[in-house]
């Protein structure tokens, strides 16, 4: 009979973790879409300078760290730290092997967003395609080339071959090489 009761409050007591943990995980979800509501509306009025590119980095970090912190609370309410740990490596490492290829996209993107070699509205030329920066998105850059078409580059694939920005240089010059007939008849 003793056993039966001993099993029955660690039953309880493992179910009670589980709905506390639920509640903490929800509330922060809850809170991680809000915060991420609120900084959008907040960048759509005063951040017009940085971009939809940066302001979605923005909001996006705000929105995975509030859901980050969430999942450290987990500790708090007791669940282990050797389990949280181990969720998060998990977690790490198959996004690693899913997004292996993606990793030096993404870098690329950090570098551009930091270092702004290039940025909306500014005229480039880079792997063979001369056009205006549309957008630069996690991945990929946007150019409308000068025939109003849109070309999607990887920003890895940028970064390695270079990039030319006419925009800051100043005029651009053209030479055009013709000839012109002499005989005037």
């Amino acid at each position: 009979m003793n056993a039966s009761r001993d099993w029955g409050q660690f039953t309880l007591r493992w179910l009670e973790h589980l709905a506390a943990a639920a509640v903490v995980l929800v509330c922060g979800f809850l809170v991680a879409i809000v915060a991420r509501a609120l900084v959008r509306r907040w960048l759509r009025r005063h951040g017009q300078a940085l971009g939809p590119s940066v302001s979605r980095l923005v909001y996006g970090s705000v929105y995975y760290g509030l859901l980050l912190t969430a999942a450290v609370s987990l500790i708090v309410l007791g669940v282990p730290q050797a389990i949280v740990a181990a969720a998060f490596v998990v977690i790490l490492i198959v996004l690693g092997i899913a997004l292996h290829e993606s990793v030096a996209d993404i870098a690329a993107t950090v570098i551009f967003l930091i270092f702004r070699p290039f940025k909306r509205g500014e005229l480039i030329e880079t792997l063979g395609q001369l056009g205006e920066v549309h957008e630069i998105l996690m991945f990929n850059t946007v150019l409308l080339l000068p025939d109003q078409r849109l070309v999607t580059l990887a920003n890895s694939r940028i970064h390695e071959e270079g990039i030319v920005n006419y925009t800051r240089m100043g005029p651009i010059r053209v030479d055009f090489s013709f000839t012109v007939p002499y005989d005037h008849t």
